[in-house]
């Protein structure tokens, strides 16, 4: 499964988790859109996320992240299921994070909105500086502006930005 921590997209959430968590209460609830080996979840249960719920269309990433949250001893903070995101029967979460590619995230931009509490953050990562545009505007369709935006270049120069993004007004 995607998600061992290595790859830009996945460090610039890893920064974000750290700076935003570091000496703040911790969100109450996270929700790690294509959890992968569920790397994102089990670091913000880590930095001090009472629970954190992770789910992905691979069965076979579900069942890997469950292995590792029980090596790890966060099996009981964290949940995981296999399936899209309309299965999904709750939202409210204070923190959202989505490591996906540009043409998985924006069919699902609006359920991934939905998932959000009212004063809930998301952050994004996956994507090229040339999604940019296309991104910001699909979600600002959905009320979200970004509010600070983290970036990482890789071996072959490619730029990858991760978006921090908040309810408008």
């Amino acid at each position: 499964a995607f998600g061992t921590g290595g790859h830009e997209s996945t460090r610039l959430i890893l920064d974000w988790l750290d700076g935003l968590l570091d000496g703040a209460e911790p969100p109450r609830r996270v929700l790690d859109v294509g959890t992968g080996s569920g790397v994102l979840a089990l670091a913000a249960l880590k930095l001090g996320a009472p629970s954190a719920l992770g789910f992905d269309l691979d069965r076979g990433a579900v069942r890997e992240a469950g292995e590792v949250s029980r090596v790890n001893g966060l099996g009981d903070k964290l949940s995981l299921f296999a399936g899209p995101i309309q299965a999904l029967a709750v939202g409210g979460f204070d923190l959202v994070l989505v490591n996906l590619l540009r043409s998985e995230m924006l069919p699902i931009a609006k359920e991934i909105v939905g998932t959000l509490s009212g004063d809930g953050r998301l952050v994004l990562s996956g994507l090229l500086e040339s999604d940019r545009e296309e991104v910001l505007a699909a979600f600002a369709e959905e009320g979200l502006s970004p509010l600070a935006e983290g970036a990482r270049r890789d071996a072959s120069g490619a730029q990858w930005i991760s978006p921090l993004l908040g309810f408008s007004g």
